[in-house]
């Protein structure tokens, strides 16, 4: 199967041959929304749209929107609980009322002179930043967005109303104050370019899609003379007709004009203007709107009325995935035939659900490996993908670090120096949460902190390789990540909590024995778990049990939204260390960071990606350790694997790959672990993460020791 990365080459080598200059624009805008898309849901709670707004919506509690539906005179008719407990009112003073009761009389007053009339008049609406009023009379900042309904002659007869809390996202908030202030001076319509210019004529902003039409960066076109970019039959024509109806506060509508591209291409528009004036009447600006014209006359009207009736019916659970395959089939009722074929195949491999799974048979690189190689990777990796990216690198440090913890913030640390020296371990991870003033700030005690710590220690097993000193050691390794590598300063305080808690407890209870063997055996645990990422559930269940014991809760004294946030992350972030998954979850963050403008640890679902390949990073750090600890770690890791491999053996089972004792080579082991799976993954972390550098230069020591021993081996 195609990667991602394939498909969006493809349909790029196609859109090549499209004459027509604005569905061939549609089409690159879609994709590049592909080479950043996730599974995320994007849902307003609403399916359907063919029967009224009473009938279709059945609004229930929402985790990231308060929801309510209004009539054709904007009275409440149905309110979710979500809204009514953060109002802090019933139902019943809120049903049947009017919706600007429930905001702050200067968001009233925006409403009805604004979003009301905006609402009457299209099929969705969003992007409104307004303020609800609680009973105790504090203000909440939402984001309005509308699912407007219409009745059978057209006419407004109600709406979904969400209403997106962001009334800690101060960054946020001042973005869309921002958009607000530009949406009011930009003429709001179906076109796809506009431009604002000054009582100079000087542009003074101008649309990303106008900027992608002509091929220009803002900076070649801010402040610049409109007339600079027509022709000279143009030039005149703006000089002689347009320019003085502006003056004079005449609208223009559907005069043609050609721009000059940055390519230095004629491109024709039909231009309209619209004129904003001062409180003292005065022409303040004039707002161009620009329409491409088509050799194709209806080609715009089609994609437009398309894409609109496909917002009516879409799906509740939206994925930026989903948008963008919607878009692609309306652009094919507008593209010739003979393109129909490579986009109706792109189509068909985005929406398989295997998108991030590609065959290992499908790469040039694997078909060259031998047997026990490619036997290992399918049974323990299910898939592997060549990873390219070109993220812009972050440029952040880690914290400053007391002396007595200069230890933990080194690649050079040791584990093996503290066996039996548990206790010292314990301190450390103690120190590690003050370092972060974890226990401060959020009022953990220190004794039950420790007291938990040891309930976890004693909940690891005896086994050669997944025991406390394992997850001591990728807790340290956490911790470099966070310090030194500068992962800390893209997290939040609860995001650390969650991350470090997450480590120590990953791998509780493992029994030596990797989930394909319960999956084969058919072990009570692979049977409890369905084998869905067997082992990862049982130590996430395991973890939460430790904490639901008397004295244990260190999360005792968080908030039941931080409670929720945190289990809910600490979830995640283990069951990513199933290694089934491993490729899906590098290749995802790989097209994340890609994608520059979609990659944002400001945003929730953006650090849980960072600490999922954050904690694999550490998990499988054993192989950019120096030489002498990594080789230490490696004969561990396959002491554990052999005994696997002798009660497959004692099974009757076919033996995994790596785990028959007599005939399994450590050198070919261990270059094939760090090829296939360390590099790709170290390699695309440390772009987004500069001060990572020491493990790759480590990385590739130990890769270079272990091809020579296995030529040794081999020569022999």
């Amino acid at each position: 199967m195609p990667t991602p990365q394939d498909l969006l080459r493809l349909a790029q080598n196609e859109c090549q041959g499209i004459d027509d200059e604005k569905v061939k624009n549609s089409l690159k805008k879609i994709l590049k929304d592909l080479g950043k898309y996730d599974f995320k849901l994007k849902s307003f709670g609403v399916e359907g749209t063919n029967s009224s707004v009473k009938n279709r919506v059945a609004i229930k509690d929402h985790q990231s929107a308060l929801l309510c539906s209004i009539d054709k005179n904007f009275n409440v008719i149905r309110v979710g609980d979500h809204l009514l407990s953060t109002l802090l009112v019933d139902r019943q003073s809120v049903i049947n009322k009017p919706l600007k009761a429930l905001l702050t009389s200067e968001s009233s007053k925006y409403a009805e002179s604004l979003i009301f009339p905006e609402i009457c008049e299209n099929e969705l609406v969003q992007g409104k930043e307004i303020q609800l009023m609680k009973k105790d009379g504090s203000v909440i900042d939402v984001i309005l967005t509308a699912i407007v309904e219409k009745d059978e002659a057209g006419a407004f007869s109600g709406a979904v109303i969400s209403l997106d809390d962001v009334s800690e996202l101060v960054e946020t908030k001042q973005a869309l104050s921002h958009a607000n202030q530009r949406y009011d001076e930009l003429y709001h319509s179906n076109s796809v370019i506009l431009y604002s210019i000054g009582e100079s004529r000087r542009i003074l902003n101008i649309s990303n899609p106008c900027l992608e039409a002509l091929r220009y960066r803002s900076s070649e076109v801010v402040g610049r003379d409109i007339k600079d970019f027509l022709d000279e039959k143009s030039k005149k024509l703006f000089e002689e007709c347009i320019y003085p109806n502006c003056s004079r506060a005449l609208e223009v509508k559907g005069v043609e004009l050609n721009f000059i591209s940055g390519g230095g291409k004629a491109i024709p528009f039909s231009l309209s203007a619209r004129i904003k004036k001062n409180d003292q009447g005065e022409v303040e600006k004039v707002i161009f709107n620009l329409d491409p014209l088509f050799n194709q006359p209806n080609s715009c009207e089609v994609l437009e009325e398309r894409h609109e009736k496909s917002e009516l019916v879409r799906s509740s659970i939206q994925t930026p995935l989903k948008d963008s395959i919607q878009k692609l089939e309306t652009l094919l009722m507008v593209l010739p035939e003979e393109h129909h074929k490579v986009l109706h195949g792109v189509i068909e491999h985005l929406s398989d659900d295997k998108l991030f799974r590609p065959k290992f048979t499908d790469i040039e690189q694997f078909r060259k490996i031998d047997a026990q190689i490619s036997k290992w990777l399918i049974s323990e990796y299910s898939t592997i993908s060549n990873v390219e990216t070109h993220f812009t690198p972050l440029h952040n440090k880690g914290d400053e670090l007391n002396d007595d913890l200069g230890v933990l913030n080194s690649l050079s640390f040791n584990a093996f120096e503290y066996v039996g020296k548990q206790e010292k371990l314990i301190g450390y991870v103690v120190e590690m949460f003050k370092h972060f003033n974890l226990l401060e700030k959020f009022k953990i005690d220190e004794e039950a902190f420790k007291f938990f710590l040891h309930r976890v220690k004693t909940g690891y097993r005896n086994v050669p390789f997944h025991n406390f000193l394992h997850s001591f050691d990728i807790t340290q390794m956490i911790f470099y990540i966070l310090t030194k590598g500068g992962l800390a300063s893209y997290l939040t305080d609860l995001d650390i909590l969650a991350l470090l808690v997450s480590v120590i407890g990953h791998d509780i209870g493992h029994t030596g024995l990797n989930g394909n063997y319960h999956e084969m055996t058919e072990s009570p645990l692979a049977l409890r778990y369905n084998d869905q990422s067997i082992l990862e559930s049982d130590h996430s269940s395991r973890l939460f049990q430790i904490l639901a014991q008397p004295g244990c809760d260190i999360f005792k004294n968080l908030s039941p939204e931080d409670r929720k946030e945190i289990r809910a992350t600490i979830i995640s972030n283990i069951l990513s260390t199933d290694m089934q998954h491993h490729f899906e979850v590098l290749t995802l963050f790989s097209n994340r960071i890609n994608a520059i403008e979609s990659f944002d640890p400001n945003q929730k679902e953006d650090r849980l990606l960072l600490m999922k390949i954050s904690l694999k990073c550490a998990d499988v750090s054993n192989a950019v350790r120096p030489f002498k600890t990594s080789s230490q770690w490696s004969k561990r890791v396959l002491d554990e694997y052999f005994l696997q491999g002798d009660l497959e053996k004692a099974a009757g089972l076919p033996v995994s790959a790596f785990m028959d004792r007599d005939t399994t080579s450590i050198p070919k082991s261990q270059t094939a672990f760090i090829e296939f799976i360390v590099k790709p993954l170290y390699g695309t972390y440390s772009l987004a993460m500069p001060g990572m550098q020491e493990c790759m230069e480590n990385l590739e020591d130990n890769y270079q020791r272990w091809q020579k021993a296995l030529a040794d081996e081999e020569s022999k």
